[in-house]
């Protein structure tokens, strides 16, 4: 009796303590999952005892209408459909389930909002420009929104860069405006707000501050100038290299707001070394002006950024053939439509050496044999010390100094892919002059 007492006291002690233990386990914590296109990745932190997990999701808070068993894992990617899901992880124990915290996702990811929108009145005309917000999905338009309360929009305009003009013609009263990113792939999903700015049109309109934010880059002996092109707005430029006149109050315009002097793929001149002292006039059409006074050091070094050490002297650096696969196949997966629209722009070239020179600042484009302009499918690495931009394939072994990788199967086609066919031997043993350069790149607004 005493015996059987005993045993069934100590199978409810064991019991209790194994139902206990399960009660009090640690429930896993979800990480913010990451967004890429319509890829989400999720991981979490491990809860003991687990036999396994499950992932819930649904479209609003705690009303979770799909269940996923995962197995005894702690990461898990998918495919998701477009929209905003709120979702959490549940660890299966031996006793009850331990849900993880609700994390809230939208697929895809929505473009950074962008920064610092500033508006000024040309005449009866509003200008505006603002900063591209960093990170997120890829910004394919912004729309500019303007209402007559805080938060409202009765015009919207969209464009492709970071500037918008209404040329004249603005009634009086006072205006809220703000600018949202786009990105154009899957639908239109917009970023959060800019800031929003109050301008205030008088009977007649006014004239303000010249709007001007022009900048210069050097590096690898060029120049890249770079402004937000508004209309009704002028920059007027002057230069003086090591202290001697060299441009007096040049006026300057592109649609892009972009210019890039000192590499000719004929020639392959460069800028000379030196101190460069800028001013620049910006001129609005009603009669305000800004002038703006900046120095640029050009030394020949690469921009800022990533970038492996230079080789010994006649060594030559192994090309990173992973980040080079890994980033055109993640982008040929997520943009399926710059692939597809290969032969007739740029972009998911472009978007390629972006991605790629996060990594490394030695990647970029190549003009082609014969000085035909730039290939529309093959991406540069250069490999020695020498500087990027004018690097070449032609010549002896030592001028050898950069790599070329044809990255679009099918280019024209009607199916391209992705890509990584090393085509530096063909070139070479062509004898062809193949030269690596970034102005291509610049020139469609992109940031070194």
């Amino acid at each position: 009796m005493k015996e059987r007492m005993l045993r069934s006291l100590a199978v409810v002690a064991a019991t209790w303590f194994l139902s206990a233990g399960v009660a009090h386990a640690q429930a896993p914590v979800l990480a913010q999952p990451s967004v890429n296109g319509v890829t989400v990745n999720f991981t979490w932190s491990a809860t003991a005892g687990a036999l396994g997990y499950r992932l819930d999701a649904g479209v609003s808070s705690g009303a979770y209408i799909l269940s996923v068993p995962l197995g005894n894992v702690t990461s898990f990617g998918t495919t998701a459909p477009l929209g905003v899901f709120f979702v959490r992880i549940v660890a299966i124990t031996a006793g009850p389930e331990v849900p993880s915290n609700e994390v809230v996702i939208q697929v895809p990811s929505p473009p950074a909002a962008p920064t610092g929108l500033t508006v000024a009145r040309n005449g009866t005309g509003l200008v505006a420009a603002w900063t591209p917000g960093a990170g997120g999905a890829s910004a394919d338009l912004y729309q500019v929104q303007i209402g007559l309360a805080p938060g409202t929009t009765g015009y919207a305009a969209n464009v492709s860069n970071a500037g918008w003009g209404f040329p004249a013609g603005v009634p009086a009263g006072t205006y809220y405006a703000r600018v949202v990113a786009v990105n154009t792939q899957f639908g239109n999903v917009a970023s959060a707000p800019s800031n929003e700015v109050v301008v205030t049109m008088p009977p007649g309109g006014a004239c303000d501050a010249a709007i001007s934010d022009f900048s210069a880059t050097a590096f690898s002996s060029i120049m890249s100038l770079n402004w937000t092109p508004l209309p009704g707005v002028v920059n007027f430029i002057s230069v003086a290299i090591n202290n001697v006149p060299s441009l007096a109050d040049y006026p300057i315009s592109a649609p892009n707001g972009r210019m890039n002097l000192g590499f000719n793929q004929q020639t392959r001149l460069l800028l000379p070394h030196g101190t460069y002292d800028f001013a620049v006039r910006t001129a609005f059409s009603c009669g305000s002006q800004a002038v703006r006074n900046f120095q640029v050091v050009n030394n020949g070094a690469p921009p800022a950024g990533p970038r492996e050490a230079d080789p010994a002297p006649g060594q030559l650096l192994p090309v990173p053939l992973g980040d080079l696969t890994n980033v055109v196949n993640t982008l040929a997966n997520e943009r399926r439509d710059l692939l597809n629209a290969s032969c007739a722009n740029s972009r998911f070239l472009f978007e390629a050496v972006r991605r790629l020179r996060l990594r490394s600042t030695r990647w970029g484009l190549n003009i082609k044999r014969g000085n035909e302009g730039m290939s529309h499918d093959i991406i540069a690495y250069n490999r020695s010390a020498l500087p990027d931009e004018g690097a070449t394939t032609d010549g002896n072994s030592s001028e050898r100094n950069m790599s070329l990788y044809d990255v679009i199967v099918g280019h024209c086609g009607p199916n391209p892919g992705p890509n990584n066919a090393d085509v530096t031997p063909a070139t070479v043993q062509q004898g062809a002059r193949a030269v690596w350069t970034l102005t291509y790149y610049l020139d469609a607004g992109n940031k070194p």
